[in-house]
């Protein structure tokens, strides 16, 4: 059932969120219809992200190259930590601005071809939002783990750990798992972190978050929305 509300929320927004994108793109004064069981809080919500969306939209850098030219670039010596094929990189696909300019306004990055690379949308999610997901953070917190962990993903190395922080980790938690080298006696299953106690009861308390991230990427990346 709680699968069930998220998709139908998740869905919902991404129409809403879509027509109000679009309406406010072309200044259209158009009534954008959204359903009748809505708080004026979630209206609000997705009204921000839309606003955020918009204006990042209207604002745009474009790097001196294009992005096909960099993918085909890119070869299996590229792999982040040779410095003598990363100077390489950076010295034929500088970046936008050097020295650094930092950008605090939403905005968008494409390349020549006009596709977009980058969208940066501080401001997306309330604060009130932004501090609840954080808050319940906590709930996951027994879960997270970096000590005796063999995964690169939750290596200590990778995680910074001070007085008052998060408990410093990850957490792995899917619906269909799949094990590796295990395919053929094993189907996919749901991720042993998912099934303990309190991470569920996390998950449950996401699915508004969850639904209006999916509505941003509804816009961001359209192709990944099925359709109407």
């Amino acid at each position: 059932m709680t699968a069930d509300i998220a998709l139908h929320l998740t869905e919902a927004i991404s129409t809403y969120m879509k027509a109000k994108f679009l309406q406010k793109l072309h200044s259209c004064d158009d009534y954008v219809p959204f359903p009748s069981d809505w708080d004026f809080t979630l209206l609000q919500e997705c009204d921000l992200a839309v606003d955020v969306l918009t204006d990042a939209y209207r604002r745009k850098y474009v790097t001196q190259w294009r992005a096909d030219d960099y993918v085909a670039e890119l070869t299996e010596r590229a792999t982040g930590r040779n410095s003598k094929v990363e100077a390489k990189l950076l010295k034929k696909f500088p970046p936008i601005f050097s020295p650094t300019v930092y950008q605090m306004e939403p905005c968008i990055v494409t390349d020549m071809d006009g596709n977009i690379l980058v969208w940066y949308i501080p401001g997306a999610l309330t604060t009130q939002r932004s501090t609840q997901m954080w808050d319940d953070m906590h709930l996951l917190e027994r879960s997270i783990h970096t000590k005796g962990c063999s995964s690169w993903r939750g290596g200590p190395t990778f995680f910074r750990a001070e007085e008052g922080w998060l408990k410093p980790g990850n957490v792995s938690m899917a619906p269909a798992w799949f094990q590796q080298a295990h395919e053929k006696s094993n189907n996919m299953e749901v991720s042993a972190a998912l099934m303990q106690n309190g991470n569920m009861a996390w998950v449950e308390k996401q699915i508004r978050a969850s639904a209006l991230v999916g509505g941003m990427l509804s816009i961001i990346h359209p192709r990944c929305t099925p359709p109407e």
